[in-house]
């Protein structure tokens, strides 16, 4: 009878010791550290037991909708004049009306034309109005088009947050829409206290393209305004490069650049932190999609001896000649670029450029000690009835 007792007493001790080495994995050693460690690493706390810091983010989505718009009214007048129409200019009249585009100077003749390549194309998310005796056209995005587009900024805006939190390496964080407001996010990430950089990660949205230079340099805006008749044409950029960008000396130039750019950020398709071979300086190596690298080699081919402009979130970090042809690789360097800066900007890019900007409205860091407490009461509960259970 005791024999039988005991055995059955180390099958039950054998199983316990089974299971519990299946919940908390088998430990590199034998020491205390080693078994807690052991046990850190298969239990992940949440913000509510380790402590961390909670975000809510505003998505400016109306950036997305004034995006499109601008890029539409660029193929307009593209399009326009692939048909043999030309007409005084596209523009947005309005900036508080993103989704306005306004056709001015167009040919009253060519009225049935346009209506044509307007319905065709640009049907399906605008209302298209013609003014007074065809000379001008006036193109509203449909409330259904802007609602979609505003949706999927929020969504890929979620997916790049979460993309480059998980390269951070913080583990189980909550990256999801926050329903109690418009197009927010909410970001909660356990065991961070100290969230700068964090932010800045988040919010950075590294947004590179590549613009062909048709001014400049000039040493400021007012100089470069008067150069170019005192505004900036509908289908031109002003940006000002960062300091060094163009020269080890260079304090900051202005260039007028194509509004259009010739490679936007959606079409890299990977980048990576390097060292600049002739100067052993930090510098980031992207490179583009097949599509974008084919596109890319037929304009440089057709633009040799132009000027190019790397624009990174709106600054012109580099300018170069076209010497050749430039098919799927580009380098980012100068402007005092350092080695860990080298190494998020790669980051940034690979995990793709916000589709807007974001702002923050609400932060707070969450103290561990509550959790301690709840964690500390669950070890005593598990103990207890593991306890009961053995003496059962």
């Amino acid at each position: 009878m005791r024999t039988n007792l005991k055995q059955r007493t180390i099958l039950i001790i054998a199983v316990l010791i089974v299971f519990i080495f299946g919940i908390f994995g088998l430990p590199k050693g034998i020491s205390g550290n080693a078994l807690k460690t052991a046990i850190l690493n298969r239990i992940q706390l949440g913000l509510d037991l380790k402590g961390g810091t909670h975000l809510i983010l505003q998505v400016m989505t109306e950036e997305a909708v004034s995006g499109q718009t601008d890029q539409d009214a660029a193929r307009i007048q593209s399009d326009l004049q692939q048909n043999g129409i030309t007409v005084a200019s596209v523009v947005k009249p309005d900036p508080k009306q993103p989704e306005l585009i306004q056709i001015n100077g167009a040919p009253p003749a060519r009225a049935n034309d346009i209506r044509t390549v307007l319905d065709s194309r640009y049907g399906a998310q605008y209302t298209i109005a013609e003014g007074p005796n065809g000379g001008s056209w006036t193109l509203t995005m449909t409330p259904s088009a802007v609602s979609q587009i505003k949706q999927k900024a929020l969504q890929q805006s979620i997916e790049v947050i979460r993309t480059r939190v998980d390269s951070l390496g913080v583990s189980e964080p909550v990256i999801q829409a926050y329903n109690l407001g418009s197009d927010q996010i909410l970001v909660e990430l356990p065991g961070i206290s100290d969230s700068s950089r964090v932010k800045d990660v988040i919010q950075s949205t590294a947004k590179l393209e590549i613009h062909l230079v048709t001014g400049g340099p000039w040493p400021d805006q007012q100089t470069a305004l008067q150069a170019i008749g005192g505004s900036v044409p509908y289908d031109s950029v002003l940006l000002q490069s960062v300091p060094g960008a163009t020269s080890a000396n260079s304090v900051g130039e202005w260039y007028e650049l194509t509004k259009v750019p010739v490679v936007a950020g959606t079409d890299i398709r990977d980048a990576q932190p390097g060292t600049n071979p002739n100067t052993n300086e930090a510098q980031v190596v992207f490179y583009l999609t097949t599509a974008a690298g084919n596109r890319f080699g037929d304009f440089t081919t057709a633009n040799k001896g132009k000027p190019l402009a790397i624009v990174l979130d709106n600054r012109v970090q580099e300018v170069a000649t076209i010497n050749d042809t430039i098919r799927d690789t580009g380098t980012i360097s100068g402007g005092g670029i350092t080695p860990q800066a080298a190494k998020d900007l790669s980051m940034l890019l690979r995990t793709g450029a916000l589709p807007a900007s974001i702002q923050y409205l609400q932060e707070s860091t969450i103290g561990p000690s509550l959790g301690l407490d709840s964690i500390h009461q669950g070890v005593m509960a598990s103990v207890a009835g593991m306890t009961a259970v053995l003496i059962f």
